[in-house]
């Protein structure tokens, strides 16, 4: 009888293990001979908001803190929705704080969550020591999008979440 009940409980304690979370992996290049090309198949193309002449739809606004940090905003607005990255650089060219957001305007439907796996950030100069003036990039995101439909009878699903654009700053 001990053996029977031992053999019926093992499984639910084996399947109740401790999962370990991964954390992100954020790369930072940095490359002098970088330069935008701008056919480069991206979704979109951050410009520094002083640049635009016209209606922006692809921004980047960037914010020093303080002497050893800087915020970097990310916002494009396609007309129907757009993406929304954020995150911070060090001045010893490590990368924080990554968030990636989308925004639809239509309404209900399911919720998103977004998880991060590896943020790339290459750059033609140092920001910290050369400044932003004539700062040249490319980023890109690998994650997974976790949806959730608004619905009791549709199934929670994950996708996969693939983002690259490019960064100028005149």
């Amino acid at each position: 009888m001990k053996k029977i009940i031992i053999s019926m409980l093992l499984p639910i304690f084996i399947g109740c293990t401790k999962s370990i979370q991964e954390q992100p992996e954020y790369k930072l290049v940095l490359n002098s001979a970088y330069h935008i090309d701008q056919r480069k198949d991206s979704i979109a193309t951050f410009r520094c908001s002083a640049d635009q002449d016209t209606i922006p739809s692809s921004v980047l606004k960037i914010k020093f803190i303080n002497q050893n940090l800087i915020a970097l905003a990310c916002t494009h607005n396609s007309g129907y929705g757009g993406e929304n990255i954020v995150f911070q650089l060090r001045s010893d060219l490590s990368i924080s704080n990554v968030n990636f957001g989308y925004t639809s305007d239509t309404e209900g439907g399911k919720t998103e969550t977004y998880k991060i796996e590896k943020f790339k950030l290459t750059l033609n100069r140092n920001p910290f020591k050369e400044g932003v003036n004539n700062l040249q990039g490319e980023l890109s995101i690998i994650g997974k999008i976790k949806v959730d439909p608004d619905s009791w009878f549709k199934a929670s699903f994950e996708e996969d979440l693939v983002y690259s654009s490019l960064i100028y700053c005149k």
